[in-house]
C-alpha cells in the first residue's frame, strides 16, 4: 500500500522534526486556559502550525485537522479519503509544569478510522509508530505483541477528581492497581506495547486518541467505547464531545467494561 506507506514515513518524518521545538518549551513555557477550561501554551500552537503546514504541502488532497484549531472555526466535515488527527501536546499540564508524560500524537484515518499512528513519548524519549498490517515500531525497531505477564496489572486511568460519574470507578480501583500519567494517548500506548495491562478513560476526545488507537489495533488491544465509537470519524471540531472507554487485550476490556457498567 504505497499511499499508506508514504503517509506513515512523512507522519514520523514531521513529529521527529518537532522534538527539538518540544524539548525547548518543556517546563519552561508560558501558559493561558481555553473556554474549556484546558489548557494551552505557545508550543501547542507552533508544533500544530509546522505538522498541519508540513502535511498540508505534502499531502494537499488530505483533510489535516488539530486540536489548536479553535480560533477558525468549524466544524469541518471530514473530505478526503484520508485524513490526520494531531493533538502537538498531549498532556499540556503535565507538559506546561514540568512533568514528563505528556506527548506529541499524530493519527492517519482512512475512510475515518485510524489507520496509522505517530507517537512522541517523551518520558521515555521514543517515537511509537505504527498500524495494521505495518506492525509497531519505537524509534524505528520492531516491537512484538505484548504479554499478559508484561504489564503487572497496572491501569492507565484518568484522575477521578470532579467527574459527575466517579462512582463508576469504584469496581475498577478495587479490582487493579492503577496509573494516573495524565496524557490518554500515552495511557493507550503504553497499553499496546504492554507497559499497562489496559486504561480507562471518561474525559478525551478524538484528537487525544486517534493515534494510540491504531497502535492498540495493531497490538490486539481491544477499545471499548461506552457511548458509541467516534469513527467513522465525519467530521471535526474543538468542540466534539468527550469519549469514555475501556480497553485491553479481550479478557481485560470485558472485564473493565463489567465493571463499570454495573457501577453504574
Amino acid at each position: 500500500d504505497t499511499e499508506l506507506a508514504k503517509r506513515a514515513a512523512a507522519g514520523v518524518e514531521v513529529v521527529r522534526g518537532q522534538v527539538v521545538s518540544f524539548l525547548a518549551g518543556f517546563g519552561n513555557v508560558a501558559s493561558e486556559w481555553k473556554p474549556d477550561r484546558t489548557r494551552v501554551t505557545r508550543a501547542d500552537r507552533l508544533i500544530s502550525e509546522a505538522v498541519c503546514s508540513f502535511l498540508r504541502k505534502r499531502f494537499p488532497e488530505d483533510d489535516v485537522f488539530s486540536e489548536e484549531m479553535a480560533s477558525e472555526g468549524g466544524p469541518w466535515p471530514r473530505a478526503g479519503r484520508h485524513t490526520w488527527v494531531l493533538d502537538p501536546i498531549d498532556g499540556t499540564n503535565n507538559y506546561a509544569t514540568g512533568f514528563p508524560h505528556c506527548a506529541i500524537s499524530l493519527g492517519l484515518l482512512r475512510d475515518g478510522f485510524p489507520i496509522h499512528g505517530i507517537i512522541y513519548d517523551h518520558a521515555r524519549r521514543t517515537l511509537f509508530h505504527g498500524g495494521p498490517g505495518a506492525g509497531l515500531f519505537a524509534n524505528g525497531s520492531p516491537l512484538p505483541r505484548p504479554t499478559a505477564d508484561q504489564a503487572l496489572g497496572f491501569i492507565g486511568l484518568h484522575s477521578a477528581s470532579g467527574q459527575p460519574r466517579a462512582e463508576e470507578l469504584g469496581g475498577v480501583l478495587n479490582a487493579w492497581k492503577i496509573r494516573a500519567l495524565g496524557s490518554a494517548a500515552l495511557h493507550l500506548a503504553y497499553t499496546a506495547t504492554g507497559f499497562l495491562r489496559g486504561a480507562v478513560d471518561y474525559k478525551t476526545r478524538v484528537w487525544d486518541i486517534a493515534a494510540a488507537c491504531a497502535l492498540c489495533d495493531t497490538a490486539g488491544i481491544e477499545i471499548r467505547f461506552l457511548d458509541g465509537s467516534p469513527f467513522p470519524l465525519r467530521e471535526f471540531s474543538p468542540d466534539m464531545p468527550r469519549v469514555r472507554y475501556c480497553a485491553g487485550p479481550p479478557e481485560v476490556a470485558r472485564e473493565l467494561e463489567s465493571l463499570l457498567r454495573n457501577a453504574g
